[in-house]
């Protein structure tokens, strides 16, 4: 989990990126993505669809405009485990960056 910095876009790839991204992809996209296939992760912020409003992850000053820079990577094997994975931008927590919440079925 981590403030990546990266856009991933909505395009799937190898397993790795879901269908549910927010944006385009940018460099740092693009080496996080190798960065999963190597370590065989799973950005799962992108495998869930939910409105808009609980994609994004950063907002700019200002509220300008919003962007979905923060992962959630989960190891292939536990794939299966994770329920849900979504924002939360009503959450009071004194930062430019959104919660991110991920469900387990344990």
């Amino acid at each position: 989990m981590g403030d990546w910095n990266a856009r991933i876009g909505n395009e799937q790839v190898g397993g790795i990126v879901g269908n549910y991204g927010l944006g385009g992809t940018d460099e740092r996209g693009m080496r996080l993505t190798e960065i999963c296939r190597d370590r065989k992760t799973i950005i799962m912020n992108t495998w869930f669809k939910h409105h808009r409003r609980r994609l994004y992850t950063w907002r700019a000053p200002g509220d300008r405009y919003r962007k979905q820079i923060d992962f959630i990577l989960v190891e292939e094997r536990y794939r299966n485990g994770v329920k849900q994975v979504c924002g939360l931008p009503g959450a009071d927590i004194y930062s430019d960056h959104v919660l991110l919440k991920l469900e387990l079925d344990i």
